[in-house]
């Protein structure tokens, strides 16, 4: 379904623990004041807002005009910060008054319970990362679907312009050989962020991908795993451990390291997607892929 107005209204959904996208996300359609934003709980996200330029890097044909978190006050400031008109007492208060939901949580435990209610009521709506923490919860909320690609689902990072791989260096690479990708915090969170990007370098060909070994020490988390073609896949959180988020490539000719540095383009460029699948202009990340994904990200959990 494609909504036809001119102005989409979005209703955004929060807060998770350690996940400020309700200020970051809205941030992003509606601009923000700085006044409020200094105050946001992770710094990070002022200070990368401040390095951009308001209000012309605000995604244009979408408002995010209603909010609901479980905490009211907190509520009122991310609307506060974010140029929000309205903060809902309950999140169903604001079916009929969007045109589609941005559910800003990362908890994916809760997903499908707080989607039910927009995909009951026929809205579009952009699922956090993860969808879901294993294929069967993947697959009741993709059946609660109203109407084809109502559910959009990634991570941003997905769309990060570091983890491209221009013409040039696929060839100065050769063949993939091998993948290791480590990110920082906890693998129900966050090895999506690293697992969805390999595997956009990925050719269709090389799925599934077959799971060879998982070690845990203690919060960290390797799942060790080999594409049909033989390309070795190496996946690591580190959990409390800090550091860079990196994607290291070995090809057949040379290797390269790739760093993700530019979360506010990343996350534009997702919300941007899924305006535009909303418009009709772009076409859904394939379902096999995304519950492909969850079933890596389930065999990390087990």
């Amino acid at each position: 379904m494609t909504v036809d107005r001119k102005e989409l209204r979005l209703g955004v959904i929060g807060l998770s623990e350690g996940n400020g996208h309700p200020y970051s996300w809205s941030a992003i359609f509606n601009g923000y004041d700085p006044e409020y934003m200094k105050d946001c709980p992770f710094p990070v996200i002022p200070q990368y807002l401040s390095e951009r330029s308001f209000p012309s890097d605000t995604i244009k044909g979408a408002t995010v005009t209603h909010i609901w978190t479980q905490d009211e006050a907190v509520s009122r400031h991310i609307a506060k910060a974010s140029k929000i008109q309205t903060v809902c007492q309950k999140m169903e208060d604001m079916i009929g008054q969007v045109d589609a939901v941005l559910l800003a949580r990362d908890d994916a435990e809760n997903h499908l319970a707080m989607s039910t209610p927009f995909l009951s009521a026929g809205l579009p709506i952009f699922i956090d990362k993860p969808l879901a923490l294993n294929v069967k919860e993947g697959n009741k909320i993709l059946a609660l679907q109203q109407y084809k690609d109502q559910v959009f689902s990634c991570t941003a990072l997905r769309f990060a312009q570091e983890f491209v791989l221009s013409p040039t260096l696929k060839k100065k690479l050769g063949g993939l050989m091998a993948v290791k990708a480590v990110s920082p915090k906890s693998w129900e969170k966050y090895a999506v962020h690293i697992i969805e990007p390999v595997y956009t370098l990925l050719s269709q060909e090389e799925f599934p991908v077959k799971v060879d070994q998982v070690i845990k020490i203690e919060d960290t988390v390797e799942v060790k795993a080999q594409t049909q073609g033989g390309i070795q896949l190496e996946f690591v959180t580190t959990g409390s451990k800090s550091g860079k988020l990196f994607i290291e490539i070995q090809g057949s000719r040379s290797s390269t390291k790739l760093i993700f540095q530019d979360a506010f383009s990343a996350f534009r460029s997702s919300l941007q997607y899924f305006v535009d699948l909303i418009g009709g202009k772009a076409k859904n990340i394939p379902r096999k892929q995304t519950l492909e994904i969850v079933q890596l990200i389930e065999e990390g959990i087990k």
